[in-house]
């Protein structure tokens, strides 16, 4: 047997083999790190959302796009002329108002608190179709709570939070329910307040 000193420690060619295992081995995983991590980056850029692109005057989402910069690429209002604005129309729902309007394709949609999604016509304010989807009682006034999220409208569906604990998908054009989904309860707000005296 042939002993080779290194360091002084005595290795024999099969220690020696067995270090340049683990050495390929920690070289081969390192490697593979740096490509997942390289993959990671690269492929997050990929399958990252690509927001939808709003056509001129739309407001899809509450906002206006998926990174909330509430700004438009309406060109026409200005600080100049923004004091000539005048009221053009008005609708009265069966309920107060909680959330901000999605605007798209020359439709106004907006919930209420009477429980329904609205579509208006955004030129005249004229009803397009209207749509229940649900009512909570609450411990506050008024005690039915119905819409309070904004809508989202993308390819033609509405999505939107129902008052009763469902997520609706409305046809945007129609308002049919496509489909619904239950996402939770609202004990607290099912169920009046205990009040422990003492």
């Amino acid at each position: 047997m042939v002993l080779i000193k290194q360091r002084n420690i005595e290795q024999t060619p099969f220690m020696r083999i067995d270090q340049l295992k683990r050495r390929s081995m920690r070289l081969l995983a390192m490697m593979m790190l740096m490509a997942i991590t390289l993959l990671g980056v690269v492929g997050g850029a990929v399958n990252r959302p690509i927001p939808a692109r709003a056509a001129s005057g739309d407001w899809p989402t509450y906002l206006h796009d998926l990174q909330r910069t509430a700004s438009g690429s309406d060109t026409i209002l200005s600080a100049a002329n923004a004091g000539q604005l005048a009221l053009k129309w008005t609708f009265a729902t069966g309920g107060p108002i909680a959330s901000s309007p999605a605007v798209v394709g020359g439709t106004v949609y907006v919930g209420s608190w009477d429980g329904y999604e609205y579509a208006l016509n955004a030129t005249t304010g004229a009803l397009v179709w209207k749509t229940f989807v649900g009512q909570t009682t609450a411990p506050c006034y008024p005690q039915l709570a119905g819409v309070s999220s904004g809508a989202d409208v993308v390819n033609g569906v509405v999505y939107v939070g129902g008052g009763d604990s469902n997520w609706y998908a409305l046809d945007a054009t129609s308002g049919a329910i496509l489909w619904k989904v239950f996402v939770g309860d609202m004990p607290t707000l099912a169920r009046p307040a205990s009040v422990i005296a003492p």
